[in-house]
C-alpha cells in the first residue's frame, strides 16, 4: 500500500523510508539493505555521483542478490574519485561481499556478528530469454572470473564469520563503530 501525502503533513509522514534515505543521503550516507537489484544500484549510483566532496559511507545490512548487479555497483563505487567507506552488518552473500570490496583501502568494516556466505556462480543471470548451452557456459565463466577478481580468489561455498573474513582479506577490521 502506497501512502498518500496529505496537505500540511510533514513529508516524512507520507513515506518514512524515503524520507530517511534522503536524510541519510544529505549526510553522505547510503543504506543498502536486503535484495540488491537494479533499482537499488540506480539509487546508490545517483547518490554517489551527486554527493559533495565529502567521503561517502555505505552501510550494507543483510545484502544478497544477483552477482551481475553487484559487479555493476562495485564498478561504480570503485571508480569514484573518493572511494567510499563501507560498513557491513548481518549476512552478506557473494553479491554483498563484492560490493564490500569497492571500499577505499582500509575502509572495509564488519560488525562483530557479520558473516559472509560465498556461493559459486552456477547459472547465467539476467537473461530474459533462453540462451544456448555454449553461451550460458561462456557467461558463467566470465562471471566466475569477475567474482574471483573482485573477491581475491576467496573460495566459494563457505560461510565466514567477521574474524575469518578479515583474516582472508575480505574486510579490513571489525568494529561496532557505524560511521
Amino acid at each position: 500500500m502506497q501512502l498518500q501525502s496529505v496537505p500540511g503533513e510533514p513529508p516524512e509522514a507520507s513515506d518514512p523510508r524515503q524520507f530517511l534515505l534522503e536524510q541519510l543521503g544529505r549526510r553522505g550516507i547510503v543504506l543498502i539493505s536486503g535484495l540488491l537489484d537494479d533499482s537499488t544500484v540506480a539509487r546508490v549510483t545517483a547518490q554517489a555521483l551527486t554527493t559533495a566532496d565529502d567521503r561517502l559511507t555505505v552501510h550494507l545490512a543483510n545484502v544478497s542478490g544477483p552477482v551481475r548487479v553487484a559487479l555493476a555497483l562495485h564498478d561504480v563505487l570503485a571508480s569514484l574519485e573518493q572511494r567510499p567507506s563501507i560498513v557491513a552488518s548481518g549476512g552478506l552473500d557473494t553479491a554483498g561481499a563484492i560490493v564490500l570490496q569497492s571500499a577505499a583501502p582500509g575502509e572495509r568494516t564488519l560488525t562483530p556478528t557479520a558473516r559472509i556466505h560465498l556461493t559459486k556462480v552456477r547459472e547465467p543471470e539476467g537473461f530474459d530469454q533462453p540462451i544456448d548451452v555454449e553461451a550460458a557456459a561462456q557467461e558463467i565463466e566470465i562471471v566466475r572470473r569477475q567474482v574471483a577478481d573482485a573477491l581475491g580468489r576467496a573460495p566459494a561455498g563457505e560461510i565466514l564469520g567477521a574474524e575469518e573474513a578479515v583474516a582472508r582479506g575480505l574486510a579490513d577490521r571489525i568494529s561496532l563503530q557505524m560511521k
